[in-house]
């Protein structure tokens, strides 16, 4: 698999999908080969913006929503890509969050020492599913379901 360093132009639209990878910037970097972008402003200050494959674009970027960040430190980074794609079985995939992540991505980032998990948020999520509790989409009443 190869990958390319990709700008923002050219990879529109990736989403978050609730899988994250749990690491630091120094490690991300150094399994990547390729140096973030830096933004002193805004939600994120870490944004890695790559093309698998010529075909299979993501971003990693982490959600520290102004909050400093040490280099080594450990955090949740976002890993986002497409999923509007067909499956190995010629099933249309849409961008919903429960959807499963892109493969290739997945594979790509486990190869290199970086695997995604999905997010606490997310299982907190499916256990309430799972446990039949009252359920809303990531809307402005999680927290009132939360605390019932």
């Amino acid at each position: 698999m190869r990958i390319r360093e990709a700008t923002f132009e050219e990879i529109k639209d990736t989403s978050f999908h609730q899988w994250v990878i749990k690491s630091s910037k120094t490690q991300i970097m150094k399994a990547l080969g390729i140096k973030p972008e830096y933004s002193a402003s805004g939600d994120t200050h870490y944004d890695w913006v790559i093309m698998l494959d010529e075909k299979f674009p993501f971003t990693i970027y982490d959600m520290s929503n102004g909050e400093r960040l040490g280099k080594d430190q450990v955090i949740e980074f976002h890993v986002g890509y497409y999923v509007n794609y067909f499956d190995e079985n010629g099933n249309y995939l849409s961008g919903h969050s429960y959807d499963p992540p892109c493969k290739e991505v997945m594979e790509f980032l486990e190869d290199i020492g970086i695997p995604c998990v999905k997010s606490d948020f997310l299982e907190a999520i499916e256990k309430r599913k799972e446990n039949n509790e009252c359920f809303l989409d990531f809307g402005i009443n999680d927290e009132k379901i939360i605390n019932q």
